[in-house]
């Protein structure tokens, strides 16, 4: 996948910038400043918060700005429907309902943007003619063992999302980057179909998409296009977050999608049952299987993996290679087991 680099725009798109936010009092400010300070003309942008039953001062911080082209949406003011589960989903329609611009980008209230963006963005659309882009997200990290094996899962994610979208399979996508033509999400009726999941704003609507033009589906490979968010600072957050994460596998529509899925989520059982019988029947035959699938599992993961690091910048995060190995399989097979059956909780609400 060749590398893009933004060019002199001919015409600038207008863009609405879509924030859901729930409870995000300590993040949204920086969010907001952070678009504000974009490279871009500001009367070719505007910001739409849509604040999502917050309990703390969300819509105060947002309304602070007093600037015209930050504006605030309380889902609070629109009638719920019967059975509603995917707020967020709800909040970035009712979002680009009222918006001005035909480019929407959706991005969290708790990330932070390169100054060059939406100016990237804006200039994918008008070299590429695309329906809709998926732009990278990375994760900002210290010195933790479980900050920096968050941030290289991440990556590999982000990798694979790449990787995906160039083969035409198009189930992934990060909605803390993600950038639509309106009149294509009206085209395709928005969430409808894909609206009694919770999570999935992104990943399910990019196959939407794909149908009504494989060719306009897009990974933008550039470090300008950049999002970085924060990790889960927990571990029950990083267990919730993961949780939601999978939920979203049965929405898959894509059956290949499905189908890799399962043979990844097998091979790493097939590992720990090839330890666990090493260790409790003492075979040594089981431990060397395990050490053979174990070596041949993280060369393949280390080729690429280090391929995207070196991209962004980021090699000193493969240190931490070989435990994340061990925590992804132990992660993986846990979450995969629980993601679909057991409820998670989200921004305060216990979802299922």
């Amino acid at each position: 996948m060749s590398i893009f680099t933004a060019k002199a725009i001919l015409k600038s798109h207008f863009i609405s910038v879509v924030i859901p936010a729930r409870d995000e009092e300590q993040n949204i400010g920086k969010a907001i400043i952070s678009i504000l300070a974009q490279n871009y003309p500001e009367d070719q942008f505007e910001i739409v918060v849509v604040n999502d039953h917050s309990v703390d001062d969300t819509a105060k911080v947002v309304e602070s700005f007093g600037r015209q082209n930050v504006r605030l949406l309380n889902l609070a003011d629109i009638p719920l429907r019967k059975g509603e589960v995917a707020f967020k989903k709800r909040a970035i329609e009712e979002a680009v309902n009222i918006s001005r611009g035909e480019i929407i980008v959706t991005t969290d209230a708790d990330c932070e943007h390169h100054k060059n963006w939406l100016k990237t963005i804006s200039s994918a659309f008008e070299e590429s003619n695309a329906n809709i882009i998926s732009g990278p997200v990375l994760f900002h990290f210290n010195n933790s063992i479980f900050q920096r094996f968050q941030a290289l899962d991440f990556l590999g994610m982000i990798g694979i999302t790449a990787a995906s979208l160039k083969v035409g399979m198009f189930n992934l996508a990060n909605g803390a980057n993600l950038a639509f033509r309106k009149s294509i999400f009206h085209e395709v009726s928005g969430y409808a179909g894909i609206d009694r999941q919770a999570s999935g704003d992104d990943m399910l609507l990019i196959y939407k998409f794909s149908k009504v033009d494989a060719a306009k589906v897009l990974f933008l490979k550039s470090k300008e296009a950049v999002v970085y968010t924060r990790p889960a600072a927990s571990l029950d957050e990083f267990v919730q977050q993961r949780l939601r994460w999978t939920s979203k596998s049965f929405g898959y529509q894509d059956h290949r999608i499905t189908l890799i899925l399962a043979f990844v989520y097998l091979v790493n059982v097939l590992l720990a049952v090839s330890l666990l019988a090493g260790i409790f029947l003492g075979k040594s035959s089981f431990v060397y299987c395990f050490i053979l699938q174990f070596i041949m599992m993280s060369i393949v993961d280390f080729i690429f993996l280090r391929k995207v690091a070196a991209f962004f910048d980021r090699k000193t995060l493969l240190r931490v290679f070989i435990p994340s190995q061990f925590l992804h399989v132990v992660y993986i097979i846990v979450i995969g087991l629980l993601g679909n059956v057991v409820q998670y909780k989200w921004k305060g609400r216990k979802l299922k």
